[in-house]
């Protein structure tokens, strides 16, 4: 992937995807495409999960074109109807060219061309893989930290859900971009707001404050990333005033 938008995320999933063998199991490649790697029932769910958000990949597509260049939604049409025969024709339990069977030079030609006209309309960045993998790291220790610490109960609580809605929005990156860490960011700082006491062990604790530290790091990323205005841009350029 060179840019963030959706047409770029589905052809780099599409062209990796064509680097494995017609014979190779589909379950096997779409876990090694989404960089599913749990085991057990937990591993089905997940591949169900991440492929529906591969699904609404095309549709992101066809809206933003029609959006910018209305011009050109016809032009998408032979593509994103090979892309529908692609994921509703593969056979999971089956081999791999029951899905890249119906992906064609064409329809990659296509998205190719869709990827460069968004980027030139979208003021959006990637995020480095190695970016990624250090705030993981770091949410993850901050997540076993408070597991294991005396913090209060409700604030372990809360602490738990939002930085794992962070780390999920990280892991997803791949097929939905930067928008919904940004989303999971915000959600966490509002609560912040809304939350007096959460608040005040955001500013009290040792804890909370390794989490304003990761927070205004990666809200200075994902800023950059989205080009996101209003109230995550000020957090980015100012640190989290709403915790001093």
């Amino acid at each position: 992937m060179t840019t963030d938008n959706p047409a770029a995320r589905l052809l780099a999933i599409l062209q990796q995807g064509k680097t494995f063998p017609a014979t190779t199991p589909t379950k096997d490649v779409w876990e090694k495409i989404l960089g599913i790697d749990e085991q057990g029932v937990g591993k089905e769910s997940l591949l169900m999960a991440k492929l529906s958000q591969f699904v609404l990949l095309p549709h992101q597509v066809e809206k933003l074109i029609a959006e910018h260049y209305p011009e050109l939604s016809e032009n998408l049409r032979y593509s994103m109807d090979k892309l529908q025969s692609a994921v509703l024709g593969q056979n999971l339990s089956g081999q791999w060219t029951s899905f890249s069977g119906h992906v064609d030079q064409h329809s990659l030609s296509t998205l190719s061309m869709a990827a460069a006209l968004l980027d030139h309309k979208l003021d959006t960045k990637l995020i480095e893989s190695e970016q990624l993998q250090g705030f993981k790291t770091k949410i993850q220790d901050i997540l076993d930290t408070s597991i294991q610490s005396n913090l209060n109960m409700e604030f372990k609580k809360y602490i738990q859900h939002y930085m794992q809605k962070i780390l999920t929005a990280i892991d997803d990156y791949l097929i939905s971009g930067a928008q919904p860490i940004l989303d999971a960011l915000e959600a966490t700082l509002g609560h912040a707001v809304l939350d007096p006491e959460f608040k005040e062990d955001l500013k009290e604790t040792e804890t909370g404050s390794k989490i304003r530290e990761v927070l205004g790091d990666l809200a200075n990323v994902v800023t950059i990333a989205t080009a996101a205005t209003g109230a995550i841009a000020f957090i980015a350029n100012n640190g989290v005033p709403l915790l001093n």
